[in-house]
């Protein structure tokens, strides 16, 4: 028998034993009927304890538990939180009795990410997850891996209760200063300027069949790690919209109209208005959701469909209740009304506002559009 001391990282609970996971990347399992309550209660991130390591390999549970030295509560206080937030996504801790952390039937070795750098391992290692404040980088370069496969969700089938559920707060951005830097720093460039602000009017993915180590994607900004809808896509969607409700879907039909040349640009021609990126106007609110594809070898292999097919659920992340700012730009000069074609009579920018409005409420933005996603509401 050996005495260990270590300071917790985190503390979890699971049936009738604890789990701590100690300073050392090391995990130790108590029994919650033999350690008094009173202590269990102070297995909190920072507290400093105790106990003796059983020779006998049968049992793994550890003895003797005492607590040396508990967090200073004023100082740690909200560290303590915001890695408590952050490491809960990570698999560690309850979100109110929801989140059980990482199964250990179906999880061996060390609970951090196997694919990395290794001078990035040893980084992270000891600062923990709860450093990872991007949550571009954390989804898409810090993912979790098991049984042969990359998770950012993952719940229990019989329980119901979440494995995994790798969400964020983006805590750290201030977006109603980034919004505002943005449109100023787009102002100062002489440009008349438009806003629509609108937000999904249930839920929303842009990005969904995106490069990914998952099966399924989202576009996050690079440097600010955050969902957003790329100028570029926005610019596509209005156009497609256009040509299909005023061209009758023949583009080569659009393309000899004035208004539609000036807006868009053509292959001889570029475009005079300016799509920008749009942003969320505040902390954007993630959910999980999940789509069931039940032939899955008809689509991947292409043998007939049939009820003895298994379901194949696939998760995939979605926003909801965020409002997006819709930002587009011209030159004063090229605001010119248009004096043939179909918008005959009317100046640039309008029909542009006009129509990202039309897009957004009738057609939707991004991926699954046909059930439902994207459609915004003002």
């Amino acid at each position: 028998m050996k005495t260990e001391r270590i300071k917790v990282l985190q503390f979890r609970k699971e049936k009738y034993k604890g789990i701590i996971l100690g300073d050392n990347l090391k995990e130790y399992v108590i029994s919650l009927k033999e350690v008094p309550t009173a202590i269990i209660n102070q297995l909190e991130r920072g507290t400093e304890i105790e106990f003796v390591v059983p020779d006998d390999k049968k049992t793994s549970h550890v003895k003797d538990l005492k607590i040396i030295a508990r967090v200073d509560q004023g100082n740690a206080e909200k560290p303590r939180q915001d890695s408590h937030k952050k490491n809960k996504a990570r698999g560690y801790g309850r979100d109110e009795g929801k989140n059980i952390g990482i199964n250990e039937k179906e999880t061996t070795g060390n609970p951090y990410p196997k694919y990395l750098p290794k001078d990035t391992q040893e980084i992270i290692e000891k600062g923990g997850a709860s450093e990872i404040s991007n949550y571009h980088l954390m989804l898409n370069r810090y993912p979790l891996f098991q049984n042969n496969k990359f998770l950012f969700y993952k719940v229990d089938t019989r329980s119901r209760e979440f494995l995994y559920n790798y969400n964020h707060d983006f805590s750290q951005l201030n977006f109603k200063d980034l919004a505002i830097r943005k449109e100023e720093t787009i102002k100062g460039l002489g440009l008349l300027t438009e806003n629509i602000v609108m937000e999904p009017e249930w839920r929303m993915v842009v990005g969904l069949g995106g490069a990914s180590v998952y099966e399924t994607s989202m576009t996050l900004h690079h440097t600010y790690g955050i969902p957003y809808i790329p100028g570029s896509f926005i610019k596509g969607t209005i156009r497609s919209w256009i040509i299909t409700n005023c061209f009758a879907g023949q583009e080569s039909e659009a393309l000899k109209d004035k208004g539609f040349e000036l807006i868009f640009g053509s292959q001889s021609k570029k475009g005079k208005v300016y799509f920008y990126d749009a942003f969320p106007q505040d902390k954007p609110t993630l959910m999980v959701d999940i789509m069931t594809p039940h032939y899955s070898n008809y689509y991947s292999k292409g043998k007939p469909p049939g009820d003895y097919d298994s379901p194949n659920p696939i998760p995939f992340i979605t926003v909801e209740k965020t409002k997006f700012n819709f930002l587009i730009g011209i030159e004063p000069k090229e605001n010119e009304t248009i004096d043939q074609g179909y918008f005959q009579g009317k100046q640039v920018l309008d029909v542009v506002k006009t129509w990202i409005k039309k897009t957004l409420l009738e057609h939707g933005i991004g991926a699954k559009t046909a059930v439902g996603y994207g459609i915004m509401k003002e």
